[in-house]
């Protein structure tokens, strides 16, 4: 029988970042592996996946899948808090 395809949500090693925009004045959220497991197919550049598009990362098999709890509970948490579209925050004046 075939696995189930894990979720990279789920995992330690999936990091979301605040990426500047606007001059350095709001940022986005983007997602990457910490293991450097996403690459582009021929420059072998890192992926940089937006915040809102987790949930299609998918994987068969992946020599550094770390859970980080039960898969099925945190996916029907994160498909209700995830946003459907790019945020544009502001960074906070100090």
């Amino acid at each position: 029988m075939k696995e189930k395809k894990k979720y990279c949500a789920n995992c330690s090693h999936c990091i979301v970042f605040k990426k500047p925009i606007a001059k350095g004045r709001y940022y986005v959220l983007r997602v990457r592996c910490d293991m450097g497991m996403w690459k582009k197919r021929l420059s072998k550049e890192e992926k940089i996946y937006k915040y809102y598009t987790l949930l299609k990362r998918r994987v068969d098999n992946c020599p550094y899948y770390d859970p980080m709890g039960e898969e099925e509970s945190f996916i029907k948490d994160l498909k209700k808090t995830l946003p459907v579209q790019d945020i544009v925050y502001a960074y906070e004046s100090i």
